[in-house]
Parts: structure tokens; sequence; C-alpha cells
């Protein structure tokens, strides 16, 4: 079973071996320098090595010699800011979501509107043509009762005037019948050449 990568003395070698290029030690160096491990086991061994090798200050005030410079700070606060760049990309996130719902929001909105719009116009267009079409039915309407009106006066008319005939020749054939009985009575008196006329004239008369 192989050794683990990343141990106090991997981490012990690696710093010093980078301080001697004249490097400052970092998880990143170690962890190139060890050719893997993990970074959260690397930053706490790293920080006991830096912690065991801090420059101890004299009596006068006066540092004694020694083998690194403190890590910079950006360095060893990156996993200790983590929560709050969570928190930082979690607010992002909202406020991103947030941004979106109010677009979406104002677009289903116009969405609506041209819809309302589109559906107030198609009313009116069909109300209008409604109106012409029933216009149009009133004038074949009104056309159409002028005609039957028109028809029934000549009807009428024409039953008037046949009325009129039925009785004109009734009146015709009363007189014939009239003429004849006459002319009759005429032929049995021995009515000479005036009986002869009243005959021809009532032959004439029953031929017309």
């Amino acid at each position: 079973m192989s050794s683990p990568i990343v141990t106090p003395g991997s981490v012990t070698s690696a710093a010093e071996a980078i301080v001697a290029l004249g490097e400052k030690p970092t998880v990143d160096r170690i962890r190139a320098y060890l050719q893997g491990g993990s970074p959260n086991k690397i930053l706490p061994l790293l920080r006991d090595w830096k912690a065991a090798n801090q420059q101890p200050r004299t009596d006068t005030g006066a540092e004694q010699p020694h083998i690194a410079a403190p890590e910079p700070v950006r360095e060893i606060a990156t996993l200790e800011t983590l929560p709050e760049v969570t928190g930082a990309i979690e607010a992002l996130t909202h406020a991103i979501l947030d941004v979106l719902s109010r677009v979406q929001s104002s677009e289903r909105a116009r969405a609506d509107d041209k819809v309302q719009t589109l559906q107030e116009a198609t009313t009116r267009q069909i109300q209008a043509e409604r109106a012409r079409a029933t216009a149009i039915a009133d004038e074949i309407q009104t056309a159409v009762t002028a005609q039957i009106v028109e028809a029934q006066q000549s009807e009428t008319e024409m039953a008037d005037s046949l009325e009129r005939a039925l009785e004109e020749n009734e009146q015709l054939r009363a007189q014939l019948d009239q003429l004849r009985g006459e002319h009759r009575v005429a032929l049995g008196h021995g009515r000479g050449d005036a009986g002869g006329e009243d005959a021809d004239a009532v032959e004439r008369f029953g031929h017309v």
C-alpha cells in the first residue's frame, strides 16, 4: 500500500525546498512540489510549519535570522472566507433570479397587452362586418318587400279587371238574350222589313 502524499514531513520538506529556491511556500507550490495532495490537508500542515518557523524577537527588538517570511494574508484567508464567498454567490444568484423573474413578468404583461389589443381589434372588426351584413340584409328585405307589395297590387288590379270583364260579359249576355227574345216576338207578329232589320242587328250583335 502506497504511503500518503500529504504528511507533516512531506509538507515541511516541500516548504524548506521552496524557501531554498528563494520563493514563499504556498498551498499551490507545495502541491506542485509534491505532485498532488489535497489543498485542505496541505493548508493546516503549512500553517503549523509557519508557526514553528516564525521569527522570534530579541530583547533589543532585533529580529533573528529567519527561514521563511509569513504567508500572505490572501493565501491564508482563501479557505477561511469560503462561507462568505458562498453567501455572496447565493445572494448574486438570488439577485439574478429576481431580475429574470421581473423580466419574465414584464414580457408576460407586454404579451398580455398585445393579446388584449388584438382581441379588441378583432372584436371591432367583427362588429363592423356584422353591422354591414345587417344593413345589406335590411336593404334586400326592403327590396323584396317592395316587389311583393307591387306584385300583390298588380294581382289585385288584374283580379279587379277580370271581375269587371266578367260583369260586362254577363251584361252583354243579358242584353243579347233580351234582343233575341224581342226578335222572336217580332217574328211572331209578322213584322216585315223592320223585323228583318232587327233580326240582322241581333245576329250581328251575337257575333260581337
